[in-house]
């Protein structure tokens, strides 16, 4: 089986600005495919309109089978963030090529 294939969709037409940071909300989506684990799913700071991320995060998916949780990769300021997919059921991270049920969830992030 091949691998997921991820897209990351605008969900609020464009960054939204809150103070001195902005906001960007995005749409993750996967079709089936396998997991690649650690990594997740790596997101520029560009594909959520950002100079750099300060906090980010995930949720549950849309049917209900995945919990996605955010990483940003060097803290701070940090250029990428990874969303990491857990079974919801029982907690644990995705294995390592395992087979993804399509799914969705809408991610955020703040940022410079």
């Amino acid at each position: 089986m091949a691998a997921a294939v991820y897209t990351l969709a605008n969900v609020n037409g464009y960054t939204t600005p809150i103070g001195s940071r902005a906001l960007g909300i995005r749409k993750l989506s996967w079709n089936t495919g396998t997991y690649a684990n650690p990594a997740g799913y790596a997101a520029s700071r560009q594909s959520f309109g950002l100079r750099g991320f300060d906090t980010a995060w995930g949720g549950i998916s849309a049917g209900g089978h995945y919990r996605v949780d955010a990483q940003i990769v060097s803290g701070p300021g940090g250029a990428t963030v990874n969303f990491r997919l857990f079974i919801l059921s029982t907690g644990v991270e995705v294995a390592n090529g395992a087979a993804l049920t399509a799914d969705s969830v809408t991610v955020g992030a703040i940022g410079g």
